[in-house]
């Protein structure tokens, strides 16, 4: 799924160069991680995860 993500800029219309799509392919690696620890995060807190 990341990766369908970072392509979805690259096969939009416009100029888009490899270091474009890196970027992007960063930016939503980034996101998954941060999101992925922000909910085992929250689920300790929240007592729903043992």
């Amino acid at each position: 799924m990341p990766l369908f993500l970072a392509i979805i800029p690259v096969i939009s219309p416009g100029p888009v160069t490899v270091e474009f799509f890196n970027e992007v392919f960063v930016v939503v690696i980034a996101s998954l991680v941060i999101q992925g620890w922000f909910i085992s995060f929250a689920a300790k807190v929240l007592k729903v995860k043992e």
